[in-house]
This record gives structure tokens, C-alpha cells and sequence, in this order.
């Protein structure tokens, strides 16, 4: 086999792809594979519609998952939960290295490329896009990752179509997000007990959309879940038929102290974890304010808040606000939110979300006082709120 890789020449994203890739850890990186043993393929593909696709995944006769895509809406499929790469036998010698150099050591991306070479082996001859991204333990619709609607639907056929998000808007730049199992339920709940101390990152297939499938750190991502926390996964995405202003070098030329590092979100802890509708809602927020100097935004929002907002708008304003780091403009909303947005779900996305910013000076005095004026009866939150303040404040 022979891996080549590149990056982009020209620069096409809007100048808010950064922010829009809140979760992204690392540079894009292009690989070329030739001469794989082609095995992980993509079998019995088919077009769907326009310009959408559906077909499935194998390793040699045996089959992975089922995959649908729909260009129009960013959504995948819900995959079943009774395949899994066929044998796990076929992939733990593909793995034991890179296991070895995720689990106790923090590699640079270099060691991530060569470690992942019997993976990259098995895939078909193509380029192919590898990112370290952090990405949610959870559906679409913002619940446990094997917990889909609809779920008892799940026929070992895997005949039924279940779009994740089916959803109108501009979105037209989704990114790996979601995390979608290839191993059963009962599988990843056997988990050993020193698999906690271990640091561990993903590897896992995307199409396009915002849902990759998990390949391997089924466990590691549970472990997530449980935390409120992101999972940090290497995104691999098949580029079809090629990639154009790329210049392909050498493994041996890649830069040694190319390294990952931390996205937006790598600290964070969630109550509620954002939701695809939450990412367009953030996706149009962008659009309209990221591209106006500071000076402007702030006017322009200001302009918009005294008209009044429904809920819906309130909610895009906090996640806008919040994603793209807009500190000084989500802690003026607060006086705003607490006398004039009394609904739970405000309450839920906005205090719960400025629990990651509790080490900014005035925060913690903001929550407490949430608490003490008993603003909120919902016990979860303020459970999390109690939670965190412990954790991090400076009690």
C-alpha cells in the first residue's frame, strides 16, 4: 500500500468555517491510497433521489452497516445494531498498534498517520479526508447514542430508512459531529475496568453530514456520555472521486511537529448536547453576524433583542453567542433571560451552557445567584449547576 498526503492549496470556506467547526481539533489532511487490499468497501451503492446515495459498508463478504444520505438535508441513516465489522477478529490486529500509541502516550499526528496504516490498508483505492475531531456520544436528536427513535424497529433485514434530521434550512456545511455505533449495545457494556485511566481517541468512517460511524472506542465513548463530555475521534471520509488543489507528498516529508489540539468544545460538559436543529439554529447565527466587525454585531444584536424575541430566535441568539465565544454579549443576556424568558428550555440551554465558562470572572456569582432565587424547578439543572460549581468554582 501506498499513503500519500496533502493539504489544500486554496483557501474556498467562508471565513466562519473555523467557528462552524467548533469541534475541530486538527487541520484537514488529504490522503491518496494506492494499492490497499481494498477490503472496508463501499458494496451495492446506489443513487437516492437527486444527488443522494445509499448502499452499505463490508469487509470482505462481511457487511459493516447500511448507510442512506439525502444531499438535500444533512442526515445519514440510523445504522443496526447487530453489525459489527462482521468479526471483531478482523480488526484487532488492524488495531493493537494504534491502540497502543493512543492509550498511553500523547501522539502527534505523524505517529496517528503510521499507527493507522493497517486501517488505511484495508480501505479502497481513493483520496480521502482525516481530521482529529471532538465529536458527541449521541444521536441527532441529542439522546444516548444507541437510543434512536424508533429503535424497536431495528430488523436484522436492515431494510428500514430512519433519517437522523430531515430538517429545512441553509445548512449547506456539515461537519463529523455525531457519533454512530458498529458495535451492539451489549458488546459495549462489557466494559473492563481499566479502561477508564486510558486517553483513547476514535477512529471513525463519515460519509457527508454530520454523522460518523464509530469504528472503534465504543466503551471510551460510553465513558463520554456518562461524563456530560466530547469524544475526540480521527475522522476518516472518502473523497469519491478525488480531491483537486492538493499537491501529494511522502508520509516521510509530513511534518513532524504538525500536532492536534484542543477545540472549542474539548472541556466542555453538557447538560442537554446540542441537537442537529441546535446546529443549524447556530449554522444561520453565523451566517448573519460572524462575517460584521465586533463593533457591528454587538449593535446589530442589541437592535434585534429589543424587539423581542420568540423562543426559538432566543434560543439561535445563546448558541450563537456561546460556540463563537461571544463572552462580554452572553452574560449582558442574562438579566434579559431571567426577568423576561422564563421558559425552562431557555433556562436549561443558557445556565446549563455557561457552566463551562465558570473560571470568567463573575460567572460563578451568576449561577449561585440562579440558585438561591430558586428560578428554576427542574432538578437536573440545578443539580448540574450545583455540580459544577463544586467541581470548578471557587467554593
Amino acid at each position: 500500500m501506498t499513503v500519500r498526503w496533502g493539504v489544500r492549496r486554496d483557501d474556498t470556506e467562508p471565513k466562519y468555517a473555523e467557528t462552524i467547526g467548533f469541534n475541530r481539533r486538527s487541520e484537514n489532511i488529504y490522503l491518496r491510497i494506492s494499492d490497499g487490499l481494498g477490503i472496508l468497501a463501499n458494496r451495492q451503492s446506489e443513487n437516492w433521489g437527486r444527488d443522494g446515495f445509499k448502499g452499505n459498508i463490508k469487509i470482505g463478504q462481511d457487511k459493516l452497516f447500511d448507510y442512506w444520505n439525502e444531499t438535500s438535508s444533512p442526515t445519514e441513516e440510523d445504522i443496526y445494531t447487530n453489525y459489527y465489522a462482521g468479526n471483531e477478529a478482523l480488526w484487532r490486529p488492524k488495531l493493537q498498534e494504534y491502540r497502543k500509541v493512543v492509550n498511553f502516550e500523547t501522539p502527534t499526528l505523524k505517529k496517528l498517520l503510521v499507527a493507522l496504516y493497517p486501517v488505511l490498508d484495508s480501505l479502497v483505492d481513493g483520496d480521502y479526508i482525516l481530521n482529529v475531531c471532538d465529536m458527541l456520544p449521541t444521536t441527532g436528536e441529542g439522546t444516548y447514542f444507541y437510543q434512536y427513535s424508533g429503535l424497536e424497529k431495528v430488523k436484522d433485514s436492515s431494510t428500514i430508512e430512519m433519517p437522523l434530521f430531515q430538517g429545512a434550512s441553509s445548512m449547506d456545511a456539515a461537519f463529523p459531529l455525531y457519533l454512530i455505533p458498529t458495535q451492539s449495545e451489549a458488546l459495549t457494556n462489557m466494559t473492563s475496568s481499566n479502561q477508564d485511566g486510558l486517553n483513547g481517541i476514535g477512529i471513525t468512517l463519515g460519509f457527508r453530514g454530520f454523522d460518523n460511524y464509530l469504528i472503534d472506542g465504543h466503551h471510551k465513548a460510553k465513558r463520554a456520555f456518562q461524563q456530560h463530555q466530547t469524544f475526540p475521534c480521527i475522522s476518516i471520509c472518502s473523497l469519491g472521486g478525488g480531491i483537486r488543489n492538493v499537491d501529494f507528498r511522502e508520509i516521510s516529508d509530513f511534518p513532524v511537529n504538525m500536532n492536534y489540539y484542543l477545540s472549542t468544545i474539548s472541556d466542555y460538559r453538557f447538560l442537554d448536547y446540542p441537537t442537529t436543529e441546535d446546529i443549524v439554529m447556530t449554522y444561520d447565527y453565523f451566517y448573519e453576524f460572524l462575517e460584521l466587525p465586533l463593533a457591528e454585531q454587538a449593535i446589530d444584536l442589541e437592535l434585534e433583542l429589543v424587539k423581542g424575541q420568540s423562543q426559538e430566535e432566543m434560543l439561535r441568539i445563546i448558541q450563537g453567542l456561546f460556540y463563537s465565544h461571544n463572552v462580554s454579549e452572553y452574560l449582558k443576556l442574562e438579566h434579559m433571560i431571567r426577568f423576561d424568558y422564563p421558559f425552562p428550555v431557555i433556562h436549561r440551554r443558557y445556565y446549563g451552557l455557561l457552566t463551562n465558562w465558570l473560571a470568567i470572572n463573575g460567572v460563578q456569582e451568576i449561577l449561585l445567584q440562579f440558585l438561591i432565587d430558586k428560578l428554576s424547578d427542574d432538578d437536573q439543572l440545578n443539580q448540574f449547576i450545583a455540580e459544577r460549581i463544586v467541581e470548578i468554582g471557587t467554593l
